[in-house]
């Protein structure tokens, strides 16, 4: 066989040798693509849930706060309110008894002769005395800023500068806490639901890769959804999105 015989008859072989590696190659090249979208929305599903989770344990814990928070305030108030009420009203009760019944007696007095006025006017001196050592004990009797003109004790300024003596428990604001966990929580919440375009660009690039007359349709819409999911992710996360 002359030597051109045999190279004429080994062209259509080599061709199609020649092709079919070019299209093995083509097929490895849309499979690598597949795989780096794949990857890259794995890698942007594992960040956003890790944010995800990382936020949602922050507004817990802001949570967790404001219940401690209010818990502190509300026995710090309960504990003023026993002082003034259990412990100071009854004392000054005491005191105005003994100071109506001094003047009751010593009004007495002035109208009565002999052991009769004697006899009142040591009980008045007896009241005062109850009144005058009962009132030295505690700020609500001892203190003419409590006594309204009628004579009457304002408990409602008591208590307020009994609760004033601890300024840092005044300004607790659990309210502000319990906001700001709330918030946290609706941070949490969207960050979550940036993961759907990313989980929808993983779809579609599952798709690709039996479809490959498809595929770089598929790829194209696959890179948008993991784009779009970043994009999202990062304004929630710098509070663009709220």
């Amino acid at each position: 066989m002359h030597p051109m015989d045999q190279f004429e008859s080994a062209g259509p072989r080599g061709t199609t040798l020649a092709a079919s590696e070019m299209t093995v190659a083509a097929a490895d090249e849309g499979t690598g693509r597949v795989a780096v979208l794949l990857a890259v929305a794995a890698i942007l599903a594992a960040i956003i849930g890790w944010q995800a989770a990382t936020i949602s344990n922050t507004a817990g814990d802001d949570w967790q706060s404001a219940l401690r928070t209010e818990a502190k305030r509300a026995a710090a108030a309960q504990e003023d309110v026993r002082f003034v009420y259990e412990n100071e009203l009854p004392v000054a009760v005491q005191v105005l008894r003994a100071q109506v019944l001094e003047q009751a007696y010593r009004s007495a007095a002035q109208s009565a002769t002999g052991a009769t006025k004697v006899a009142l006017q040591v009980e008045a001196d007896t009241q005062a005395q109850i009144a005058g050592s009962l009132k030295t004990q505690f700020d609500l009797t001892s203190n003419p800023a409590y006594t309204l003109p009628s004579g009457a004790l304002d408990l409602g300024k008591r208590l307020a500068d009994q609760r004033a003596k601890a300024p840092a428990i005044v300004a607790l604001d659990p309210d502000s806490l319990q906001a700001q966990g709330d918030a946290l929580a609706r941070k949490a919440n969207l960050m979550t639901m940036t993961l759907l375009p990313a989980g929808i660009g993983a779809l579609f690039g599952v798709l690709a890769q039996p479809l490959r007359r498809h595929r770089y349709n598929l790829l194209s819409i696959g890179w948008a959804g993991v784009i779009v999911g970043s994009v999202l992710a990062v304004a929630v996360y710098a509070g663009v999105l709220a």
